[in-house]
């Protein structure tokens, strides 16, 4: 275990100002890499040498000083059966010896949660490339090694989900490292844009359903806000993570303008339908409606038109969703109408703008 200086400075600093001692950390070569007397940096520290070889204190009495000793006391810091190095505090025996358990153990406790918080770091780190592998399916060969070094059995069954926080304003980064540290986001995941992307284990639907929940729950109950996580399908091999991650963003789109905060791939038939539509079949569906729209406003009409019906046409329902007026819902349709040449209000046509939507959505999915 290597420890950085800086660190380690921070421990005797706050220390001392308990103790009003002075107080050195030396390492497993007997050097002193931190102090509160900072003369006495990188000198070698013989006394706290000898208690890390026989681990045990060593006390140097005032009748034993010399050169190389100063009268105080000496402790072996041992984190996890490993001996790290070792803490020394200077002064009068008999006052010094009141606190060499408790700086002992103050400075036990401090190095394993630095270790906590490096290896938390290190492992997020870790995670965001990973998930980076599978959104743009590179590096896969990789990608294999990390996950059986994670003990991930992707043979077993795997997908990817994708969490969007309703609340636009909620920091999403604040919200995944309450999580994270809540140990309440038990995947491999990581943060892109403004949504959380997660690599889940299981192939159960009620498991995974019953995860999401408890992580919606805890968001909820946290910030007072809601979640959608949209699911993709499961796959049994690293090669298919990432058409999992593509069918959890075809879901995700599916459910933009739904009140399901937990949908799976496997649940959006429609969708799945017009995904296996030749390209040239969809392109002159778009030409036949959305690209007529200014392509500024097609992404505004996409979300009214989807958000109408998944009302089931009811314009009062989608003013509320979407925070718009309800003459503006009004003006936007007869401008479709116009633009389009199809009526929202009419149900055939209401169809065909509902199928052309849709494969907006996808196009959109596939281009990002």
């Amino acid at each position: 275990m290597i420890l950085e200086q800086s660190d380690v400075q921070i421990i005797v600093d706050d220390l001392k100002e308990v103790i009003k001692h002075d107080i050195n950390f030396v390492d497993r070569q007997g050097i002193m890499i931190a102090s509160t007397n900072s003369n006495r940096i990188g000198i070698k520290h013989a006394a706290a040498l000898n208690c890390i070889k026989v681990l045990d204190k060593v006390i140097i009495k005032k009748d034993d000083e010399n050169d190389i000793y100063r009268e105080g006391i000496n402790s072996p810091i041992i984190i996890n059966g490993y001996v790290v190095g070792a803490i020394s505090i200077n002064g009068l025996v008999e006052e010094v010896s009141q606190y060499i358990d408790i700086v002992t153990k103050m400075t036990q406790i401090y190095i394993n949660g630095l270790t906590y918080e490096k290896q938390k770091s290190e492992s997020l780190i870790k995670d965001k490339h990973l998930i980076e592998s599978v959104m743009f399916n590179q590096d896969m060969f990789n990608t294999k090694i990390e996950l059986e070094l994670l003990n991930v059995k992707v043979e077993e069954g795997c997908c990817v989900a994708i969490i969007e926080v309703k609340d636009t304003l909620l920091d999403v980064q604040k919200l995944y490292s309450t999580l994270i540290t809540m140990q309440e986001l038990k995947l491999i995941s990581t943060v892109v844009g403004k949504r959380i992307v997660c690599i889940c284990q299981g192939n159960d639907k009620n498991d995974l359903n019953a995860m999401f929940k408890s992580i919606a729950k805890k968001v909820n109950d946290l910030y007072n806000t809601l979640i959608q996580c949209s699911i993709g399908n499961v796959v049994h091999s690293e090669i298919k993570l990432h058409e999992s991650y593509k069918n959890a963003r075809l879901t995700h789109n599916s459910i933009d303008y739904n009140d399901n905060l937990i949908v799976f791939y496997e649940d959006i038939r429609f969708e799945v339908i017009i995904s296996s539509l030749d390209a040239d079949v969809k392109n002159n569906i778009l030409d036949k409606t959305i690209n007529k729209i200014e392509e500024s406003k097609r992404d505004e009409y996409a979300l009214i038109l989807l958000t109408y019906f998944a009302d089931n046409n009811s314009i009062e329902k989608s003013s509320k969703k979407l925070y718009i007026h309800k003459n503006t819902i009004q003006y936007r349709l007869d401008r479709i109408r116009e633009k389009t040449g199809y009526n929202p209000r009419v149900f055939e046509e209401a169809t065909f703008l509902y199928i052309a939507v849709l494969i907006y959505n996808q196009m959109k999915v596939a281009v990002e």
